[in-house]
């Protein structure tokens, strides 16, 4: 039995929808045995929307760039928070010094914050605070961050790394900043998922974006060619989508 971890958003949902052959391979995949996981940067609300629309239906959900793992009926099996006196402090940092708002992932929810000034741009919230009603907040997976220009990611992701080092982890995607517990990653999520299932024999990782990266590398993965040049430098296999990318392992077995 072989598992195929995947990206989702510019890896397996692409241009707003997912391949009638990406789907026909994922299927095929999971007829033969194998296990099918999406590890994403959104929360469990938000991913389940899309598979429920595509009637995907995956083995293991890593959510929150590695904060969450669920199973196949959406049971929570990890959990990963960030301490909240440290998610004070970040969201204080950001809310000081960069415009907009920015959101919260608790365990059921995407909470949004009123920006400071300027317009937010966060997405898929279902509720809105004020600044002041921060002390109100549960446990929180990830903060994120989003900007309308993309240049800006890459710059608080340096800021909030250097500043916050020791406590959280940001990582720059596309438009957004995902920033989770230190330690959190995708590639910690499998690692622990290839822990505890049996019979593993190979593990296949795919992705587009720095949040990928280490799951990629760490299990020598392919990343999509429409990814960033600098990023495709980094990784040997590179193929053009997921039903590619399972071909070309199946090929291989």
């Amino acid at each position: 039995m072989n598992l195929f971890v995947t990206d989702f958003d510019r890896t397996l949902f692409i241009d707003r929808k997912i391949s009638l052959e990406d789907i026909n391979s994922i299927e095929a995949w999971q007829k033969e045995g194998n296990k099918f996981v999406i590890a994403t940067g959104r929360d469990i609300n938000s991913i389940s929307e899309y598979i429920s629309i595509y009637n995907l239906k995956p083995d293991y959900l890593i959510c929150n760039n590695g904060a969450a793992i669920f199973d196949k009926g959406r049971k929570r099996i990890v959990s990963n928070f960030i301490d909240k006196n440290i998610i004070l402090d970040v969201i204080d940092y950001i809310y000081k010094n960069y415009e907009g708002g920015l959101s919260l992932s608790e365990i059921n929810s995407k909470i949004s914050i009123r920006p400071r000034n300027g317009i937010s741009h966060e997405k898929d919230c279902k509720k809105l605070i004020s600044y002041k009603e921060l002390s109100s907040i549960g446990e929180v997976y990830q903060i994120h961050k989003r900007f309308q220009e993309e240049d800006f990611t890459k710059v608080l992701e340096k800021d909030l790394n250097s500043r916050f080092f020791s406590h959280i982890i940001a990582y720059a995607n596309s438009h957004n900043v995902d920033i989770v517990a230190k330690g959190v990653n995708k590639s910690e999520a499998i690692k622990y998922l290839q822990e505890n299932l049996i019979n593993i024999n190979k593990i296949i990782t795919m992705g587009d974006s720095y949040n990928d990266l280490q799951m990629i590398l760490d299990y020598e993965g392919f990343i999509i060619s429409s990814a960033k040049e600098n990023l495709k430098n980094q990784v040997r296999n590179i193929c053009s989508s997921v039903s590619d990318c399972l071909n070309i392992v199946s090929n291989i077995s």
